[in-house]
Protein backbone atom coordinates (compact mmCIF):
# COMPACT_ATOMS: atom_id res chain seq x y z
CA UNK A 1 0.00 0.00 0.00
CA UNK A 2 2.55 2.38 0.86
CA UNK A 3 4.41 1.77 -2.55
CA UNK A 4 1.06 2.64 -4.21
CA UNK A 5 0.69 6.04 -2.43
CA UNK A 6 4.51 6.79 -2.74
CA UNK A 7 4.18 6.17 -6.54
CA UNK A 8 0.44 8.61 -6.84
CA UNK A 9 2.42 11.29 -5.27
CA UNK A 10 5.09 10.92 -7.50
CA UNK A 11 2.94 11.48 -10.13
CA UNK A 12 1.43 14.53 -8.60
CA UNK A 13 4.75 16.32 -7.98
CA UNK A 14 5.51 15.42 -11.60
CA UNK A 15 2.14 16.92 -12.91
CA UNK A 16 2.50 19.65 -10.72
CA UNK A 17 6.27 20.82 -11.15
CA UNK A 18 5.32 20.71 -15.41
CA UNK A 19 2.55 22.89 -14.89
CA UNK A 20 4.51 25.53 -12.80
CA UNK A 21 7.50 25.40 -14.98
CA UNK A 22 5.29 25.60 -17.76
CA UNK A 23 3.36 28.81 -16.22
CA UNK A 24 6.57 29.84 -15.00
CA UNK A 25 8.26 30.32 -18.80
CA UNK A 26 4.87 32.11 -19.96
CA UNK A 27 4.91 34.23 -17.28
CA UNK A 28 8.86 35.19 -17.85
CA UNK A 29 8.39 35.09 -22.04
CA UNK A 30 4.87 37.56 -21.44
CA UNK A 31 2.79 35.27 -22.85
CA UNK A 32 0.06 35.08 -20.37
CA UNK A 33 -0.23 37.43 -17.29
CA UNK A 34 -1.40 35.87 -13.45
CA UNK A 35 -3.86 37.43 -11.74
CA UNK A 36 -4.93 37.33 -7.92
CA UNK A 37 -9.03 36.47 -8.44
CA UNK A 38 -9.05 37.71 -4.38
CA UNK A 39 -7.81 41.07 -5.53
CA UNK A 40 -10.17 41.15 -8.66
CA UNK A 41 -13.47 40.04 -6.90
CA UNK A 42 -13.06 42.00 -3.28
CA UNK A 43 -10.61 45.08 -4.59
CA UNK A 44 -8.54 44.12 -1.21
CA UNK A 45 -4.97 42.21 -1.46
CA UNK A 46 -5.00 38.53 0.24
CA UNK A 47 -2.48 37.63 2.40
CA UNK A 48 0.01 36.26 -0.55
CA UNK A 49 -0.99 39.13 -2.70
CA UNK A 50 2.65 39.70 -4.37
CA UNK A 51 4.01 36.29 -3.81
CA UNK A 52 3.96 35.62 -7.74
CA UNK A 53 5.49 38.34 -8.46
CA UNK A 54 8.10 37.30 -5.30
CA UNK A 55 8.94 34.11 -6.96
CA UNK A 56 10.09 35.88 -10.29
CA UNK A 57 12.00 37.99 -8.48
CA UNK A 58 13.83 35.07 -6.71
CA UNK A 59 13.88 33.38 -9.78
CA UNK A 60 15.23 36.63 -11.29
CA UNK A 61 18.30 36.74 -8.62
CA UNK A 62 16.67 39.41 -6.50
CA UNK A 63 16.34 37.77 -3.13
CA UNK A 64 15.52 41.24 -1.29
CA UNK A 65 12.85 41.93 -3.95
CA UNK A 66 10.48 39.93 -2.61
CA UNK A 67 10.07 41.68 0.51
CA UNK A 68 8.83 44.72 -0.98
CA UNK A 69 5.72 42.78 -2.55
CA UNK A 70 4.35 40.60 0.53
CA UNK A 71 6.88 41.32 4.01
CA UNK A 72 5.89 37.84 4.59
CA UNK A 73 6.86 36.11 1.37
CA UNK A 74 9.74 34.38 2.92
CA UNK A 75 7.34 32.48 6.28
CA UNK A 76 4.91 32.10 3.26
CA UNK A 77 7.48 29.70 0.88
CA UNK A 78 8.96 28.22 4.00
CA UNK A 79 5.63 26.96 5.45
CA UNK A 80 4.77 26.10 1.94
CA UNK A 81 7.48 24.19 1.11
CA UNK A 82 7.11 22.28 4.53
CA UNK A 83 3.83 21.48 3.61
CA UNK A 84 4.40 20.13 0.21
CA UNK A 85 6.87 17.41 2.11
CA UNK A 86 5.50 16.68 5.41
CA UNK A 87 1.97 16.20 4.57
CA UNK A 88 2.81 13.92 1.27
CA UNK A 89 5.42 11.79 4.62
CA UNK A 90 2.26 11.49 6.38
CA UNK A 91 -0.18 10.38 3.89
CA UNK A 92 2.76 7.58 2.37
CA UNK A 93 3.99 6.10 6.11
CA UNK A 94 0.23 6.42 7.06
CA UNK A 95 0.91 8.68 10.41
CA UNK A 96 -1.18 11.08 12.35
CA UNK A 97 0.23 14.59 12.16
CA UNK A 98 1.32 15.83 15.67
CA UNK A 99 -0.22 18.05 18.05
CA UNK A 100 2.83 20.69 17.77
CA UNK A 101 2.66 20.64 13.71
CA UNK A 102 -1.41 21.03 14.09
CA UNK A 103 -0.78 24.00 16.71
CA UNK A 104 1.70 25.67 14.27
CA UNK A 105 -0.47 25.59 11.39
CA UNK A 106 -3.25 26.86 13.58
CA UNK A 107 -0.73 30.02 14.84
CA UNK A 108 0.29 30.31 11.23
CA UNK A 109 -3.15 30.55 9.54
CA UNK A 110 -4.10 32.89 12.38
CA UNK A 111 -1.52 35.33 11.23
CA UNK A 112 -1.94 34.93 7.65
CA UNK A 113 -5.82 36.37 8.99
CA UNK A 114 -4.59 38.84 10.91
CA UNK A 115 -1.88 39.96 7.88
CA UNK A 116 -4.60 39.71 5.58
CA UNK A 117 -6.55 42.55 7.49
CA UNK A 118 -3.84 44.47 8.56
CA UNK A 119 -1.95 45.00 5.49
CA UNK A 120 -5.57 46.11 3.65
CA UNK A 121 -6.69 48.71 6.96
CA UNK A 122 -2.94 49.99 7.20
CA UNK A 123 -1.74 49.85 3.56
CA UNK A 124 1.32 47.83 3.85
Amino acid sequence: MRESRGKRLILMYLGIGAVCLALLILVKLDVVGLRCFFRDFTGLRCPGCGNTNGVLAVFSGDLQKPMEYNMLFYPEMALLIFILFYLPYLYVYDRPMSKFVSAVLVIFAIILIVWGIVRNVIKI
